[in-house]
Order: C-alpha cells, then sequence, then structure tokens
C-alpha cells in the first residue's frame, strides 16, 4: 500500500503538480517574449459624454435665480426690479473685473466661471434667504422685539448659513474640478466669483428694500453696497475657496484637510460677521468711522494678497516650466510667451489674425502650459503622491503640442494666402 504524502496529498498530488510545471515549461519556453518586452497598453478613460456638473450647477441656480426675481418683481414692479437690476450691475462689473485680471495668467473657462455665478446668485441666496427668514421671524415671536431679531440674524445667523451655502458650491466644483485647480490663486477666484453671484442677487434686494423710503436711502444704499463694500461677500467666500484649494495640491491627509477647510470655513465667516456687526450697531456716522478704521485696513490687506499671489503665480510657472524648457518640451520663447502679459496678448493677436479657431488653439496653449507649470513647481509641496493630477498634466502636455501644431498650420496657410493674394 503506497504512503500518504503528509503535505501534498499523497502521489496523485504530486503528480498533478508535476503536470502543471510541466505545461508551464512549455508556455514560457526560451523563444517566448520576455513581459518586459511584451507591447504595452492602457485602458481607455471613459470619456464624459455630458457635462453633469454644468448641468445640475446651471439648472439648481437658474431655479433660485427665477424664484427670487420673481419675489422682487411682485414686490416693486417690473420697472423697479430692472432698475434695481441694473444698479446692482455697477459693483458686479467691477469685482469680476477685478477677479478677471487676477486670473490672467492660468485662466478658467467661462463656463467654469458662469456656473459658480449662478450657484452664488441662485441656490446660494434663496438657500440663505429661507434660513434667515425662518430663523428671523422665530427670534422675533420669542423675543417680542423684530429689531433685535434681526441684528442678531444678522451678525450670528446670516455669516454662518450664508458662507455656508456658499461654500458647499465652491467645494462641489472644486472637487469635480480637481486636476484643473492648480493653484490657491484658482480657490479665491473660484470663490469669489460665487460670491459675486451672491452679491449681485442681494444687492438687488437691499435696492429694491431702501428705494420705497425715497431717493436718499436708495442712494445711501447703493453707495455704500456698491462702491464703498463691492467686496465683502467675494472676500469672505475666498478664503473657504482658498483652504479648499490648498488642500487638493498639497495632499494633506484627511484629518488636516478636514481642519484646513474648516478654518478657512471660519475665517469667512468671521469676516463676514465682523461686516454686518459693524453695519447693525452704528449709525451711519458710526459706521462709517469703522469701515475707514477697520474695513478699509482689512480689505487692503485681503488685495494685497492677491495682487502679491497673483505676481508670484507668473514666477511658479517659470519655474515649473523651466525643466519642460531644458527637455525641449517648451521653447523659451513659449515660456516667456506664457509669463509676460504683453508677449500673450501679442501672441494672441499675432494668432487671431489667422481666424478664431487659432485664437482659441493659442489660448488653449498658454493656459495649457501655465498649468503645468504650476503643477510641477507645486510637486516637491505635495505630503503625498498625486498619480491622477500626474496623468492629467501629461494628458495636457500632450493637447498642447497639439494646439502648437494647430495654430502654427493655421497661421502659416494664412500667411501663404496672404502673400498669394498680394
Amino acid at each position: 500500500m503506497s504512503e500518504t504524502h503528509p503535505r501534498w496529498g499523497g502521489p496523485g498530488e504530486d503528480y498533478r503538480l508535476k503536470k502543471i510545471r510541466t505545461t508551464e515549461a512549455e508556455l514560457f519556453g526560451p523563444d517566448d517574449p520576455a513581459p518586459a518586452q511584451a507591447p504595452t497598453w492602457r485602458i481607455p478613460q471613459r470619456v464624459r459624454s455630458l457635462p453633469f456638473l454644468e448641468i445640475i450647477f446651471t439648472i439648481l441656480g437658474t431655479i433660485g435665480v427665477i424664484v427670487l426675481m420673481v419675489t422682487y418683481v411682485r414686490t416693486g414692479g417690473v420697472v423697479s426690479a430692472a432698475v434695481m437690476t441694473s444698479l446692482a450691475l455697477i459693483p458686479l462689473v467691477i469685482v469680476l473685473g477685478v477677479l478677471s485680471y487676477l486670473d490672467r495668467w492660468e485662466r478658467e473657462g467661462w463656463k467654469s466661471n458662469f456656473i459658480c455665478f449662478i450657484w452664488g446668485a441662485g441656490v446660494a441666496t434663496l438657500s440663505s434667504l429661507v434660513v434667515n427668514s425662518t430663523l428671523n421671524l422665530d427670534l422675533a415671536r420669542t423675543l417680542g422685539d423684530q429689531d433685535s431679531a434681526a441684528v442678531i440674524v444678522a451678525v450670528f445667523v446670516a455669516p454662518v448659513a450664508e458662507e455656508f451655502f456658499k461654500g458647499i458650491g465652491v467645494i462641489i466644483f472644486i472637487l469635480a474640478r480637481r486636476n484643473s485647480i492648480n493653484s490657491r490663486l484658482d480657490g479665491l477666484i473660484c470663490g469669489g466669483i460665487v460670491g459675486a453671484g451672491f452679491a449681485f442677487i442681494e444687492n438687488i434686494q437691499y435696492f429694491l428694500r431702501t428705494s420705497s423710503s425715497g431717493a436718499f436711502m436708495l442712494t445711501t444704499t447703493v453707495f455704500t453696497r456698491g462702491i464703498l463694500s463691492p467686496f465683502v461677500h467675494p472676500m469672505a467666500t475666498s478664503f473657504t475657496g482658498m483652504a479648499i484649494a490648498l488642500v487638493l495640491i498639497r495632499r494633506y491627509g484627511a484629518l488636516w484637510s478636514t481642519i484646513r477647510v474648516f478654518l478657512g470655513y471660519l475665517t469667512a465667516v468671521f469676516f463676514h460677521g465682523l461686516w454686518n456687526f459693524l453695519a447693525s450697531n452704528n449709525g451711519i456716522g458710526g459706521w462709517f468711522h469703522s469701515y475707514i478704521t477697520i474695513e478699509v485696513p482689512l480689505f487692503t490687506c485681503w488685495f494685497i494678497y492677491l495682487i502679491t499671489q497673483s505676481s508670484r503665480e507668473a514666477k511658479h510657472i517659470q519655474q515649473g516650466l523651466t525643466p519642460y524648457v531644458v527637455q525641449g518640451w517648451v521653447l523659451p520663447v513659449e515660456l516667456q510667451m506664457v509669463t509676460d502679459r504683453a508677449q500673450r496678448r501679442n501672441a494672441v493677436k499675432w494668432a487671431a489674425s489667422a481666424g478664431s479657431e487659432a485664437r482659441k488653439a493659442m489660448n488653449f496653449f498658454l493656459n495649457s502650459l501655465a498649468a503645468i507649470g504650476l503643477d510641477e513647481y507645486a510637486r516637491p509641496l505635495r505630503k503625498r503622491e498625486d498619480p491622477a493630477r500626474d496623468a492629467y498634466d501629461r494628458e495636457l502636455l500632450t493637447k498642447a503640442v497639439e494646439a502648437r501644431k494647430k495654430f502654427l498650420s493655421l497661421t502659416e496657410l494664412s500667411q501663404a494666402a496672404r502673400r498669394v493674394s498680394a
């Protein structure tokens, strides 16, 4: 009787293992290619067929704006609502102009800016209005004093609620577009545009409310909100945007990321609440004194920081792209085109002479190189590796090279056509 194998289950198991080894030897013979010589390929990435984020933000924001505008029309009439909307456009143009200047190196597309704006104008404004109005009524009934309830809501409730609903939109947008967020300035611009949309719709409400008290009150409100303080909401929400962008770029752990984003939100609430406190507890004279001594210095520091960050961003792009110049991916003249505003304008103007397609290709080329430069500059500062962002940058570099070929080809054709017709 044969002896049973204590580990493999006897001679039967040995026979089976012998056959497997024979099969392996026959399969991987010396004439077969080694794994390192085998062809490599990547699983095709799923192409997003529908811009879900843009659709959802646009639908929700548009519904909110329509509801609010219908309310304003019912309150003051069509003509009055149209006039107040026109007045609210003044601070909006100022804010968007400044944010556009700050975002001059690595611009976000108009679609991204629009959905940020519509979230702030529709979703955040309507949601905040519901919360503020509900708590205002409850407090007025509890305290028996409408004025005290209004001050409490303005100072302690409104900043928390409004910065929360604005911040939700900023968080969703930045997380959904995480690979295209290349600096804290990108987060600041996102938060600023959300705040600009919120302020635009809220200004219409305030202008309508004060217009019923006469021309003097309306003029005072337009001057204080539209001229003296158009950046209150953009400034507050920008802190939330910067915090979210920073944790994405630096790749902090979950705990530190949560803490930093929460601190950014608390900073937004503090500045918003401070503004409301100073406006609620002083008369015109007292408010103006607080505005000069407190608000103006705070805004000046914030604005200097923005200008400094925008200037540094050009240097960061240049440092990040230097290895690409050394390796031949980017020409020295192209580096200057990306980081020098005058040369950038000249490059776009030169490409535009060959048509809109060449101009779009040039703009895409410059923005892509700027994004890659910012990511390369931030790479040593990351706490963890970011394979998704690295893959995105490689794809962006490929598309930038294709865009270069496109605008060069189109400009050559255009120049040849002009020589023939001359």
